[in-house]
């Protein structure tokens, strides 16, 4: 019911840019991406007061500035920021703007962990506007996580699977990074595994495995799995994935740290 009352569109053409979006969204890719851009701009263009492509172009925007598609991240992500904020002006009771709004606040670095709070925030805002919102529930958890609610955080992600049984990869990362920081390294170990066997091009899950091999004392896996994030590309720096991690409490960051540099990513 909550759902049916998020503003839509009278116009078929607006309707079919964003189902088009929708579909090259699904692709994952840095084209993908680019052409659901494309046809969110175009529904929007058709429809200026349709709330949900600026919600999904936020995204659009905040993946570009996040996993490296874009030649200009600091200008992706005060678009991504624009967007999530026109999409909430437009319909404020859509929990998905929230959601992307609160995805976004997480990733931007320049507040520190004011804006984690301001993410937490969002989130929780989605949910109390869908409370069957599994999504937000997801990734609620890893934000409390960032804060150090580790109790709240685990709880976000079990109800999360409980709403959704057809859970995401990332679900299922997003409790690994809480037994991580529980320093229960074979569970997250196992979910990791699990999470990195459904989407095996997705490095965040694989460096986040290496830690926890690293960790673990199973340096043989942590080793072969750096060598595969270098063969997807992977170049970043120990320094670099912190300050660009939610993760801001710190004893939590000195964990995510030691099992980083255990598993032999650069220093920076």
């Amino acid at each position: 019911e909550q759902r049916l009352s998020w503003k839509g569109t009278d116009s078929t053409n607006a309707y079919d840019m964003f189902i088009k979006g929708r579909h090259q969204e699904q692709s994952f890719s840095r084209e993908g991406n680019a052409e659901a851009i494309r046809f969110y701009q175009r529904a929007i263009e058709i429809d200026p007061s349709y709330a949900m492509p600026y919600a999904r172009m936020a995204n659009m925007y905040d993946n570009n500035a996040r996993i490296g598609w874009s030649n200009d991240p600091q200008s992706d992500t005060a678009k991504a920021i624009e967007y999530a904020k026109k999409s909430i002006e437009l319909d404020d009771m859509n929990p998905f703007a929230y959601w992307t709004q609160g995805r976004i606040f997480s990733r931007v670095r320049s507040g520190g962990i004011k804006n984690q709070f301001k993410a937490v925030e969002a989130l929780e805002r989605a949910i109390e506007l869908d409370p069957s919102y599994a999504d937000a529930y997801g990734y609620l958890s890893y934000l409390y996580v960032g804060i150090g609610r580790i109790d709240e955080a685990l709880s976000a992600i079990e109800t999360a699977i409980d709403l959704n049984p057809q859970y995401p990869f990332w679900y299922i990362q997003n409790r690994a990074v809480v037994r991580y920081m529980q320093e229960d390294y074979e569970a997250a170990i196992v979910d990791l595994e699990r999470s990195s066997e459904r989407s095996p091009t997705v490095l965040f899950v694989r460096w986040w495995l290496a830690a926890a091999y690293a960790q673990a004392g199973q340096q043989d896996d942590a080793d072969w799995q750096l060598e595969e994030m270098m063969e997807l590309g992977f170049n970043s720096t120990v320094k670099e994935l912190l300050e660009t991690s939610v993760i801001h409490h710190p004893p939590f960051v000195e964990l995510f740290a030691a099992g980083l540099q255990k598993a032999g990513i650069p220093e920076g």
